[in-house]
């Protein structure tokens, strides 16, 4: 009897971790993408700002 629960409840714990860590790559991958899109977006302003100063 105790065999039959935990092959009952195996599937649902691996499931459960597999939901868990592509929960966390997307969000991992999420927050990395964020962040260089801040810095592209950072050197582009400071790319501008410099052509700016130099270019009357």
């Amino acid at each position: 009897m105790l065999d039959r629960t935990v092959t009952q409840q195996a599937p649902v714990s691996v499931h459960r971790r597999r939901t868990s860590d592509v929960l966390v790559a997307v969000a991992f991958f999420g927050a990395i993408g964020s962040a260089m899109m801040a810095w592209i977006a950072a050197i582009a302003w400071l790319s501008w700002r410099f052509l700016d100063w130099m270019l009357p």
